[in-house]
């Protein structure tokens, strides 16, 4: 990585990239992602994905998102347009994946390059213990446990913390009891479920979540308006995510 390329790229941040620009960019972060970021953010904390080679033994995303893949085929085609590398860092006791990502590349945005962070696989992830009346004690919705599986929190990220636009880690969900018996938007039905778990924050300060039944959860995710105190259901869960992170990459 040459100081010259590094000086195009800052002296071009907010305008499109000509195409033979965009390839040289994008050969030279396919060559050594973390070296590369590393100069371009500042920071020295990233390594090349081979130093997890035990937790992510391939960087190919097709067959790293293999298993939900046709759950979300919208994310997944815009990860696959917008990755330059990826890389990886431990943090906190665990891995995670760094993906460098080209956004802002379409008609009148501005171009700027994004870190997403992806943390480690987890395959038997927790529901948190945080909660109040017992509600500790219920699993997980499938889709949360399978995405999961691919990443424990996922998505844009700044100095360690996953802010409004991703999806939690599994450690940081969040119950919401306060919203329990609030009526549905469209006043079809009542809400009298034992909790509302939190898995994503949006940007509007809406919160995605699933309500308790039994001591499983809805297979639909719902949102919760934090104005109105109320919420409507969507569609499955990583239906949901798929369709959220997707618009976030396209913005």
């Amino acid at each position: 990585m040459t100081e010259d390329l590094w000086n195009v790229l800052r002296a071009i941040q907010g305008v499109r990239p000509p195409p033979a620009f965009r390839k040289k960019l994008a050969e030279a972060f396919s060559l050594d992602a973390a070296g590369a970021w590393n100069t371009y953010a500042g920071t020295d904390d990233w390594l090349p994905l081979t130093a997890a080679r035990e937790v992510w033994p391939t960087s190919d995303l097709e067959l790293l998102w293999a298993p939900i893949a046709d759950q979300v085929k919208g994310l997944l085609t815009q990860l696959k347009k917008r990755t330059l590398g990826l890389m990886a860092r431990r943090w906190r006791g665990s891995w995670q994946m760094g993906y460098i990502l080209e956004m802002g590349t379409g008609p009148r945005q501005y171009y700027h390059l994004a870190l997403w962070v992806g943390g480690a696989p987890n395959a038997a992830p927790k529901a948190p213990k945080n909660g109040v009346d017992g509600e500790g004690d219920w699993s997980l919705p499938d889709d949360l446990e399978r995405f999961y599986a691919i990443h424990d929190g996922f998505g844009p990220h700044f100095d360690g913390v996953f802010p409004p636009g991703a999806v939690m880690p599994s450690a940081l969900l969040e119950y919401l009891p306060a919203v329990i018996g609030h009526r549905t938007k469209d006043r079809s039905a009542i809400i009298q479920k034992s909790g509302f778990l939190s898995f994503l924050i949006r940007d509007d300060w809406n919160r995605l979540g699933f309500y308790r039944q039994g001591r499983r959860a809805y297979t639909k995710a719902f949102e919760w308006d934090h104005e109105t105190k109320s919420a409507i259901q969507r569609q499955a869960g990583l239906a949901v995510i798929n369709r959220t992170l997707a618009a976030k990459l396209r913005e």
